[in-house]
């Protein structure tokens, strides 16, 4: 917050000792991977899109004939449905094996395939407010921390409503309940009430979580800037907010008005720059033959 003498300068009045005292509010960039509302599998993610490029994307395509159902059925009997999500080594193995195969990815992209994303399950933290003691209505396993179907009356469903790109869905594991790790910890944790901190994995891989994994291989360092940019713009219309609402809007002279004005247009470029070098490449990807996820690079 701003001190009453220091609101009554300007910054360009300062001096550059004094300039010092104006410095956005620091605050911590995200630290996790970029997920959004707009990210695979989020709600505003086109559903009929990604049931298209399943079908039709050569990529996704060999991702689905790689998941493994089990043993073969008994003779006479009709084959199970087959899986949507992998959660096997062997499975990715095949996958990298079937994109070889099919000369969708060349001995240079085998580095970039090299680390399954199965070994670094997609991790993030779920904070629920518990109603009651007692038991989740969601059912959960015990010896696993799986989670099952998420019942509409549990505090997770409130929690999937209030977080649409981070939801919780069945098969996904409870690692840490109230800063407990172990079973019989997180499941005492998970008896109380009130707020509970927990984090979640998704130890499986689905459709999403591959084209989750496959964006942040590819686009990582620029969502990372992309954040971080975002963040700072927070920052500076809340600090704008504080000065205005401390001053009134009245009492701000023309320097104080173009300075302001011109830190926010600041951000703006910065946003813009980043996003139109990330639709560039898109583009370019686009026009390439081939994977164009691999195009990207």
């Amino acid at each position: 917050q701003l001190q009453p003498e220091r609101a009554a300068h300007s910054p360009l009045d300062e001096t550059p000792a004094m300039a010092q005292a104006w410095e956005l509010p620091k605050r911590e960039y995200p630290a996790s991977p970029h997920r959004c509302v707009g990210c695979p599998g989020g709600p505003v993610h086109d559903q009929e899109l990604l049931r298209r490029q399943a079908e039709r994307d050569p990529v996704l395509v060999c991702f689905a004939e790689c998941l493994q159902s089990g043993p073969p059925p008994p003779p006479g009997t009709a084959p199970p449905p087959r899986p949507k999500r992998m959660t096997r080594e062997e499975e990715w193995e095949a996958f990298k094996l079937r994109l070889q195969e099919r000369g969708l990815v060349d001995s240079s992209d085998v580095v970039f395939l090299q680390e399954s994303p199965l070994q670094r399950p997609e991790t993030w933290a779920v904070r629920i407010d518990k109603p009651r003691r007692g038991r989740l209505p969601t059912p959960l396993n015990l010896t696993t921390l799986e989670i099952g179907e998420v019942d509409p009356e549990c505090c997770l469903a409130q929690w999937n409503s209030e977080n649409p790109e981070r939801r919780l869905q069945q098969g996904d594991r409870i690692r840490r309940a109230g800063g407990q790790e172990r079973p019989e910890a997180i499941a005492q944790a998970l008896d109380g009430r009130g707020l509970i901190d927990l984090e979640v994995e998704r130890p499986y891989l689905d459709i999403p979580g591959l084209q989750r994994w496959l964006c942040s291989k590819v686009w990582d360092r620029h969502l990372q800037r992309f954040d971080q940019e975002a963040e700072a713009t927070l920052g500076a219309i809340r600090s704008v907010n504080i000065t205005t609402g401390f001053k009134g809007l009245d009492n701000m002279n023309r320097q104080d008005q173009y300075t302001y004005a011109m830190l926010l247009s600041e951000y703006e470029h910065c946003l813009g720059d980043i996003l139109k070098d990330i639709l560039q490449q898109v583009r370019t990807a686009e026009a390439a033959a081939g994977a164009p996820w691999l195009a990207m690079k």
